[in-house]
């Protein structure tokens, strides 16, 4: 069975509050400098809203639902950051459950230990083995507490105050053990156990009022378990242990984000490395065949230094006798005719009217033998008596071009 357990435990002490080793025999209330790293919080009966009841039902999901409607009508909040309700069963009788509800207040004294590390909050009263069948007082600092055990658990935990008055407080016992016999959360008691050394008179007020045996005894040895897994966490220490996770996260996302960029990067590494080393094996290969190419640079150049000559689409005089060819007997002249880059024929002329001017411009533009050029026509431009006229052809395919 889970439990909450721990070498250490913070106690209530008559000074306030006290670390306890609980793996010592003599177990006394020490002050630490510096807190254990792991211990349990020990919640005494003064901080515990604690109650036992009779619930028609077995089923642990409907015992919850129970519990948690009864909190949330005594006030509680759901939406609380803190776990501060908890409840176990503590017998069974046929279809009915006899069921322990405590619940903390939403924040706890000196929870909020520098380095500590707390292993459950828990009530004081679970670390304190009761006898069988009886109702048993003690004190949690200066304050009186009493309890009813049914075998070997404890049913019931209540704090009595800091009542002066001995008689006053057998009489509040006595009335809390009436009204958990008229309810059968408690079979009738076999013994009234007092933690504590011989009080005068306590003896005899007890004996006058209970027709059980009384014993005096020494507080029993703080167990280093709860007797079963409590699940309390105040709202400070919810709402802090909330944060430090949130904050986790948060790291784990940043490292991720950070992983992937690294992986990105060397991959974009890798990548530049390969492309490098193919660039190398290129410019290898080009190395090797520089001798050829500088052949075939060679032969390109005189191919197209001669392209015109031996090429009759391309030859200067094949294009001028062609445009010649289209002009009228008299009424135009060629003022200028150049052939640039092997390529390109560039003509300019006077016409004696517009009109004539045009006339040549569609010519061209219409003429079969003129075709392998492409033609710029702008419109003729009257000049005084004139009309300049002006055409530039440019050879439509592909000649090789070398790159340097």
């Amino acid at each position: 069975m889970r439990q909450n357990t721990a070498d250490w435990a913070l106690l209530p002490t008559e000074a306030g509050k006290g670390w306890v080793n609980l793996s010592r025999q003599d177990q006394e209330p020490v002050s630490l400098d510096r807190p254990p790293s792991r211990a349990l919080y020990a919640i005494p009966t003064y901080h515990l809203v604690a109650s036992t009841k009779w619930v028609n039902s077995t089923d642990e999901s409907l015992i919850s639902d129970i519990v948690s409607t009864e909190a949330e009508s005594l006030g509680s909040d759901e939406e609380r950051p803190g776990y501060l309700t908890d409840w176990s069963v503590i017998d069974q009788s046929g279809s009915q459950s006899l069921v322990q509800t405590v619940s903390i207040p939403w924040e706890l004294p000196n929870t909020d230990q520098k380095s500590a590390k707390w292993a459950g909050f828990v009530p004081l009263f679970d670390l304190l083995p009761p006898p069988p069948d009886s109702i048993v007082l003690w004190q949690e600092g200066e304050r009186w507490t009493m309890g009813f055990s049914q075998r070997d658990k404890w049913v019931n935990v209540q704090n009595l105050g800091a009542s002066s008055s001995l008689t006053d407080l057998v009489q509040e016992v006595r009335l809390a053990t009436l009204e958990l016999l008229s309810k059968s959360q408690i079979s009738a008691p076999l013994q009234l156990v007092v933690w504590e050394r011989e009080i005068p008179g306590f003896r005899r007020v007890l004996e006058a009022a209970y027709d059980i045996p009384v014993h005096f005894v020494e507080k029993p040895k703080y167990l280093s378990s709860s007797s079963r897994f409590w699940k309390f966490c105040p709202d400070n220490i919810a709402t802090k242990r909330q944060e430090a996770k949130n904050n986790r996260r948060q790291i784990f996302t940043w490292l991720m984000v950070i992983l992937l960029l690294c992986c990105v990067g060397a991959l974009g590494y890798l990548h530049l490395q390969h492309l490098e080393s193919k660039n190398d094996i290129l410019e290898g290969r080009v190395a090797e065949n520089r001798e050829a190419a500088d052949a075939i640079e060679q032969t390109i150049e005189q191919w197209n230094a001669l392209g015109p000559a031996i090429d009759s689409r391309r030859s200067p005089l094949e294009v001028y006798h062609n445009f010649s060819s289209l002009l009228p007997d008299k009424g135009f002249r060629i003022t200028s005719f150049e052939f640039l880059n092997n390529r390109t024929a560039v003509i300019r002329g006077e016409a004696d009217s517009t009109p004539s001017a045009i006339k040549i411009k569609d010519a061209v533009a219409s003429q079969k033998s003129l075709q392998d050029y492409e033609w710029d026509l702008p419109q003729p431009t009257p000049k005084g008596d004139v009309s300049s006229f002006f055409a530039q052809g440019t050879y439509r395919y592909g000649i090789p071009e070398i790159s340097k």
